[in-house]
């Protein structure tokens, strides 16, 4: 069986709560398909390693474990819509270098275990919404 996975951070209980508000917020803002990310799938993307069969999350996991990892503070700090992913995100535009780090440690952990390897730079964010396709608004809101 192969199950679709993300690498990420959880957020603690106070910025879920703060997630959810802006997720109320902006619901008025986007077309009404939109669907708001439930509470307990809310994270800081780090890596989509899209479908991983048992062996390879096992690997996984291994890898993972075995990953140097930094603290890192990062400011998530505008909003995004991509339409071909369907995804409205909160995002940061700069990236502290031991995230970047992180980030590059686990797209080569993907590569060595052939899962999904992203054509995009590394851009974090929290993914708020699913099948958002656009604004409703010409500019997008500000937080």
């Amino acid at each position: 069986m192969q199950q679709k996975l993300f690498l990420g951070f959880t957020p603690t209980s106070a910025q879920k709560e703060y997630l959810i508000t802006l997720q109320q917020t902006l619901c008025t803002s986007l077309a009404p398909e939109a669907k708001p990310v439930g509470a307990h799938n809310l994270h800081l993307t780090l890596a989509f390693l899209g479908l991983v069969d048992e062996r390879q999350k096992i690997n996984l996991i291994d890898a993972v474990n075995n990953l140097v990892k930094p603290t890192f503070s990062i400011n998530l700090n505008g909003f995004d819509l991509w339409p071909n992913a369907q995804v409205c995100c909160l995002r940061g535009y700069a990236i502290v270098p031991s995230l970047a780090q992180l980030a590059r440690q686990t797209q080569l952990i993907a590569e060595r275990l052939q899962l999904y390897k992203s054509e995009h730079t590394f851009c974090p964010h929290i993914s708020l919404f699913r099948k958002a396709k656009e604004w409703r608004q010409a500019n997008n809101p500000q937080i």
